[in-house]
């Protein structure tokens, strides 16, 4: 009877580490300026959810998964969504769960993000960081229908002790691990804690195969034209 245990269990085992692979966790604390004017709408929610607020990435060589502790909160509005980076392919999917389009991956080109490197450094975790900053301007409309540029820029501390072009959210292409990036409005994630050779099964993403697939272009007509109709009404 134990043999047939035994047997069970080893059959399992290997199905399991055939389907998982070692990745690095990195767990980040978001922080919150709650004087940002385009967060005034989330109130008392700040505080609350400031105190818990952490998000994930994990990588290797050929994937990254970077998702909040709440994903469906306001937090995203800043932090991003869920997103899986498929390197192998060059894209990567930002993952809409809820609101008025839920259940859709809006697939992108990995494109290279422009840093400035600087030689500044400072110790986070241990680790030895050097700073870049990226800038880029989109446009933005207005409620009154105006359209504008608006330049966003971030400051990054990056570790190459920790090789890798994989960061969190949005924010990826540095040489080495991201530790800690933040805006100018004083939004920041700073890394919390980094586990190495982590087992994952990457199979359990399978639960956004059915989500629909749109581009980001598509997407942005839609929701504006949601946005039109709702405000008409």
């Amino acid at each position: 009877m134990k043999k047939i245990v035994l047997l069970i269990y080893l059959i399992c085992f290997n199905i399991y580490s055939q389907k998982s692979e070692p990745v690095t966790k990195v767990v980040y604390k978001y922080y919150v300026n709650k004087n940002d004017n385009e967060l005034s709408n989330i109130g008392l929610q700040i505080k609350k959810e400031q105190e818990n607020g952490r998000a994930t990435l994990l990588f290797n060589n050929n994937k990254a998964y970077y998702s909040l502790s709440t994903p469906a909160s306001a937090y995203s509005f800043v932090f991003g969504p869920t997103r899986i980076y498929d390197f192998n392919i060059n894209k990567v999917f930002k993952i809409i769960e809820t609101g008025p389009m839920p259940e859709i991956k809006i697939a992108e080109k990995i494109k290279d993000k422009k840093w400035d490197l600087y030689p500044d450094t400072k110790v986070i975790n241990g680790l030895t960081c050097y700073k870049a900053v990226h800038s880029f301007t989109e446009k933005s409309k207005e409620k009154n229908g105006i359209v504008k540029d608006v330049t966003f820029t971030y400051i990054a501390w990056y570790t190459p002790e920790i090789p890798t072009l994989s960061g969190p959210n949005i924010y990826y292409g540095l040489p080495g691990l991201i530790m800690e990036v933040t805006d100018l409005k004083g939004n920041a994630l700073l890394v919390e804690s980094i586990s190495k050779n982590v087992n994952y099964d990457w199979t359990q993403l399978s639960v956004f195969d059915n989500y629909k697939e749109i581009s980001q272009d598509d997407y942005n007509k839609k929701m504006d034209s949601f946005l039109k109709q709702a405000n008409s009404n």
